[in-house]
């Protein structure tokens, strides 16, 4: 609800580095249908967000759209959670695990972001588990929640 809780996140989002179907969806579908290949990263902070669900929503409608228009080959997906499962309903989080499976993201529990930075274009993580340390990662297009 407040990007500038995570260093860059305002600027990032101001020169159209990452998307937010919060603050304009129509630039997130276009960034979608012009991205041909590279890293795709999905997030979610551990601040407050309007729908705990939409980052993982966007993730999957993103790699249906991308499988669909035959660039899957060419795009990493990658969901990346401050949290420790896909979801913490048993039920659900086995379906979601097999909808990770069949769409080869790359699901990385235990990702907080804590900077963006625009430039060059990589969100950097803390590890909030076990051990706490940064690991950036580099992207070509990012989505989170704001």
């Amino acid at each position: 609800m407040d990007p500038s809780l995570i260093e860059g996140l305002p600027e990032a989002i101001e020169k159209g580095v990452v998307c937010s179907n919060y603050t304009d969806p129509q630039h997130t579908w276009e960034i979608l249908q012009n991205f041909k290949g590279g890293n795709a990263i999905f997030t979610q902070p551990t601040t407050k967000i309007k729908c705990g669900g939409a980052p993982q929503k966007i993730a999957y409608l993103a790699a249906d759209y991308f499988r669909k228009k035959g660039r899957s080959q060419n795009i990493n997906l990658v969901f990346a959670t401050p949290g420790s499962v896909i979801f913490g309903v048993p039920e659900i989080k086995a379906t979601l695990e097999k909808v990770i499976d069949r769409y080869g993201i790359d699901f990385k529990p235990f990702h907080s972001p804590v900077k963006i930075d625009a430039k060059n274009k990589k969100v950097y993580f803390k590890k909030t588990a076990p051990k706490g340390e940064f690991t950036p990662l580099p992207k070509t297009m990012l989505w989170g929640p704001n």
